[in-house]
């Protein structure tokens, strides 16, 4: 996940933040997670992201957006930006899109207004459908 999720932000800042000063830092463990739990985590990371890229940082300001996963009894993903804050979630397509998504990962997902900027939370319960002996999933 951690390889993953480096490219993916690596990505959308070099398309969405055009020349302001916007860093996109990633914090991930280095974790191997099966297809149905990565595919909806990397498009839940694409969407709140790019909603930071677009929405947090007006005019020429400057931040960060900091995508962070981590993995123990359970997966928890925190994107947050330091940015102008987050009003309360509208229900637009791109809130709609993480709610299935997260739905379909039987997530939790808050959307929390820290002292500065926009936190989303997700927690995603571990999958235990490993094969036994295969090491690739942990």
């Amino acid at each position: 996940m951690r390889s993953y999720l480096m490219q993916l932000g690596g990505h959308l800042a070099d398309a969405l933040r055009d020349i302001r000063p916007i860093a996109v830092n990633i914090d991930a463990s280095e974790l191997y997670l099966p297809a149905e739990q990565a595919i909806p985590l990397g498009l839940i990371v694409n969407e709140l992201v790019t909603n930071a890229l677009k929405h947090a940082f007006p005019g020429d300001r400057a931040g960060t957006v900091e995508v962070v996963l981590t993995s123990h009894t359970h997966l928890v993903l925190l994107v947050r930006d330091d940015g102008i804050g987050c009003p309360l979630p509208k229900e637009g397509v791109g809130r709609r899109l993480v709610q299935l998504l997260a739905q379909q990962l039987a997530a939790k997902i808050t959307w929390e207004q820290p002292a500065v900027g926009c936190q989303v939370r997700v927690e995603v319960a571990r999958a235990d459908t490993r094969p036994s002996g295969d090491r690739r999933w942990r």
